[in-house]
């Protein structure tokens, strides 16, 4: 598989699927770091094409839609100390934002929120093959290669407590941007939420 360098450089427009729950913990400051601030680096660390990532000699395959950076290099960033890296980071695991994999040598995440990507330039969003809603569902019939296409708008409706009907549903989700089997699966999805909601 031809491996390619991850361009930093080249501003990144993010698909992006989080629950009120995780929007709010990413809006607060609690802990001694801007979260909202501290996520954002991690998107700016995530690979949008398969790469390698080299240290200490060793390399190791970085698959698009995944983040590889260490605690230690992440509290220089962040410019807080290594427990407090960590304890967020368990934090957005357990939240469902990411899945975390680590090693003596590195922490490999799973940036399990972002549904596409596409870059300035670009007229397609790319499909994020390691994608999962909130439920844990794995998105892993996807194909990772499969083109978006570019959306009208990307306005959503203002959030609001009342019931979400699935219509509703299909505007937040902007259901036209994302493959057809992605759509299917989350509309889907969110019909059994709404009928779980009326239901209770």
């Amino acid at each position: 598989m031809e491996r390619k360098e991850i361009d930093k450089t080249r501003p990144v427009t993010y698909y992006l699927s989080l629950t009120d729950e995780q929007l709010n913990f990413l809006s607060s400051n609690e802990g001694g770091i801007n979260r909202i601030q501290c996520f954002r680096r991690l998107l700016h660390h995530t690979a949008t094409a398969d790469t390698t990532y080299t240290k200490r000699g060793i390399s190791k395959p970085l698959m698009q839609g995944q983040t590889c950076v260490s605690a230690l290099e992440l509290s220089k960033e962040w410019n807080c100390n290594r427990k407090t890296v960590i304890r967020f980071l368990k934090q957005l695991e357990q939240l469902g934002i990411v899945t975390i994999k680590t090693d003596c040598l590195t922490t490999i995440m799973d940036m399990r929120c972002i549904a596409a990507w596409k870059h300035v330039g670009e007229t397609v969003y790319t499909a994020n093959a390691l994608y999962k809603r909130d439920n844990g569902k794995a998105k892993s019939e996807q194909n990772p290669n499969k083109s978006v296409s570019d959306p009208t708008s990307l306005t959503l409706p203002p959030s609001t407590s009342t019931e979400i009907t699935p219509s509703e549903m299909e505007q937040i989700h902007s259901l036209e941007e994302i493959p057809d089997d992605v759509r299917e699966q989350l509309l889907a999805e969110d019909m059994e939420q709404f009928h779980e909601q009326r239901e209770m």
